[in-house]
């Protein structure tokens, strides 16, 4: 990940990484306990003045310096790699970071969009909810002492648990109880693994009204025959 390259002519420049430099500086400091030793045994033989040490010593002593010169060099290019490679990580974990940041952003604005939306569409299903009941109520009123049919649904308790059930019907998910919409009940076991199989709201209320006028309508007909 450094951006320290190597230049070869007519070659692309290869990134040269902290481990490669470290190899490099490992095989130049085994060089120079070679050529260590091998000045030793040439500075030896010189001193007991043995054929051709004077020169065998020079050539060791100036090839030991080279070597300690790289080892030097691979030394200064290894903090320089690691510098590299530290800033190389910075700058991409400054890059990740702004790009979650940008898709935080992103999905909270959708987030707010659909809160919104949700406000919007609850406050409308409340007046509905208020004029469900109350058409409900009125419905029973003009026949005081004639009990309306089970299943008219005109009881608080009847009409929530029909809401229950619609809010199941279009709000369940696959992770059950845990993102189904709030307040929803499928009131029926048999009915958890399905949800779209139950009835709507409405269809589950015209039902209930269209009895409720069968009946009325039949006991109406025995009552002037």
């Amino acid at each position: 990940m450094s951006t320290i390259t190597e230049t070869k002519p007519g070659t692309t420049p290869a990134p040269l990484t902290p481990a490669e430099v470290q190899r490099r500086l490992d095989e130049a400091e085994v060089r120079v306990s070679t050529l260590t030793d091998e000045h030793h045994r040439a500075a030896f033989e010189a001193e007991v003045g043995a054929s051709g040490a004077e020169e065998r010593l020079a050539v060791a002593a100036h090839q030991l310096q080279q070597a300690k010169a790289r080892v030097a060099t691979l030394q200064g290019a290894l903090v320089c790699a690691r510098e590299e490679e530290e800033h190389a990580r910075r700058r991409i974990q400054a890059k990740l970071r702004r790009d979650n940041v940008a898709k935080i952003t992103e999905n909270l604005a959708l987030r707010d969009a659909a809160a919104e939306r949700l406000g919007s569409a609850l406050e409308k299903a409340a007046g509905a909810w208020r004029e469900l009941l109350d058409y409900s109520g009125k419905a029973v009123l003009p026949v005081p002492g004639m009990e309306f049919p089970a299943g008219a649904m005109t009881g608080l308790g009847d009409l929530r648990r029909a809401v229950e059930r619609e809010l199941f019907r279009v709000g369940a998910t696959a992770e059950r109880h845990q993102t189904d919409f709030p307040g929803a009940n499928s009131h029926d076991l048999m009915m958890r693994e399905n949800p779209t199989a139950l009835p709507s709201l409405a269809v589950t209320v015209k039902e209930a009204s269209t009895m409720v006028l069968a009946r009325l309508g039949g006991d109406a007909a025995e009552a002037t025959s």
